[in-house]
């Protein structure tokens, strides 16, 4: 499965390429007006353009969180492949996109690479406004599209290129917000995208000429009314998913923690170990010495389907080296069913581990025990903590 990546950051005194743009593997800085080189994003992330199982980003479960009329979308993209249609970003309505931009091949004439900005009228067709742009040529640019109910603007590195004036039905969806892709039915981008950013209301171009220089941390209260979220991409936090594809989380604007979830843990009821002690959130020992399953559980929390949970601990493997498991499930034992489709290998010292539901319950666990059945393990744990993850943070489709 095609994967997102992360350029490495760079350090101060990075070689640099005159005027105005340092580069350290996949990372893209960009020079401010004022001359000084600064940090547009300190990564960027990267999309493989495979025509038929590209890699994409879901942003946002079926919550309508694009929703009016009044709505602009703001893009730095490094477009490698142009050939063929390339969405950018796209708010999915049932069997439609509402509200798309993309990268075009023109349809086949010579010009490729060009920007192409879709609005749906809400009953019967999509309206295009279009600008031969040449932008798959490896070199990043600046994106920004504006839409009322009856007009549209195109920008291009803060210019103002093509404009229109469609009619507009509705920004809201019953599917998913999407970058890089058509919601995985196609139109996959090739290349790199960082510091996207999606408002419920038409910036002008004089805002568009300052954010287009602005991580989130730099926008201005002005600049953040009405904003949906805004999505750095320089924070991919990977993940190893049991029984599904590779995927990640993704640190945008408003992603938070929760409060601590966690107020103790009692040795397994069907699959104990051998010897457990804990008190509240720390393990002083948990041994497994028979080879025949051993865990433990957390008192009772209440999930929901589509919410993501992280969890970290520190961890002190005092003999063996088999693997430990960490999972929330339905049940304080061992034999019950998972309730997150990623569970966690571990490794000594600190770790983190993100948790996505899969299923609601009022009662599920956080379980932690042997991976396997012929696992012989002797360990402790402290600081283990798990808090519900909140915001519009996405994952690798």
């Amino acid at each position: 499965m095609p994967k997102l990546g992360l350029g490495n950051a760079s350090s101060s005194g990075s070689s640099m390429i005159t005027p105005g743009v340092v580069t350290d593997g996949l990372v893209m800085k960009h020079m401010y007006p004022a001359g000084a080189v600064q940090p547009l994003s300190d990564g960027a992330a990267y999309f493989d353009g495979d025509d038929t199982s590209g890699s994409y980003i879901d942003c946002a479960a079926s919550n309508n969180f694009i929703t009016g009329t009044n709505v602009t979308y703001s893009c730095w993209v490094n477009v490698s492949d142009a050939d063929q249609a390339r969405l950018i970003t796209a708010q999915k309505g049932p069997g439609s996109t509402n509200l798309s931009l993309g990268v075009n091949n023109n349809n086949g004439a010579e010009v490729k690479g060009y920007i192409t900005f879709i609005v749906w009228n809400g009953s019967s067709s999509h309206n295009y406004v279009n600008y031969s742009a040449g932008i798959n040529d490896n070199n990043w640019h600046h994106i920004a599209a504006t839409t009322t109910s009856s007009a549209q603007n195109l920008y291009l590195d803060g210019a103002l290129v093509a404009s229109g004036s469609n009619t507009f039905g509705n920004a809201a969806s019953s599917n998913r917000f999407t970058l890089g892709s058509f919601h995985n039915s196609g139109e996959f981008l090739g290349g790199y995208m960082a510091n996207v950013g999606v408002w419920n209301r038409v910036l002008t171009q004089a805002e568009i000429k300052s954010i287009m220089w602005k991580q989130y941390a730099d926008l201005s209260t002005s600049e953040k009314t009405s904003l949906v979220s805004f999505w750095n991409l320089d924070a991919l936090t990977e993940f190893d998913s049991v029984g599904t594809d590779n995927g990640l989380v993704l640190d945008n604007h408003d992603t938070t923690v929760g409060s601590e979830l966690l107020t103790g843990f009692t040795n397994g009821s069907s699959y104990p170990f051998n010897i457990f002690t804990s008190s509240g959130r720390e393990i002083s020992a948990a041994i497994e010495t028979s080879g025949n399953w051993g865990g433990c559980a957390s008192n009772a929390i209440s999930v929901t389907a589509g919410e993501w949970y992280k969890c970290t601990f520190d961890l002190t493997y005092i003999s063996g080296t088999d693997n430990l498991q960490v999972v929330i499930g339905n049940g304080p034992s061992g034999a019950s069913s998972e309730r997150s489709n990623d569970t966690f290998t571990s490794t000594n010292g600190a770790n983190t581990v993100y948790l996505k539901i899969t299923d609601t319950d009022n009662a599920a666990y956080l379980q932690i025990g042997t991976g396997a059945e012929t696992d012989v393990i002797n360990f402790s744990m402290s600081n283990i903590s798990l808090k519900k993850m909140n915001g519009n943070h996405g994952e690798l489709k």
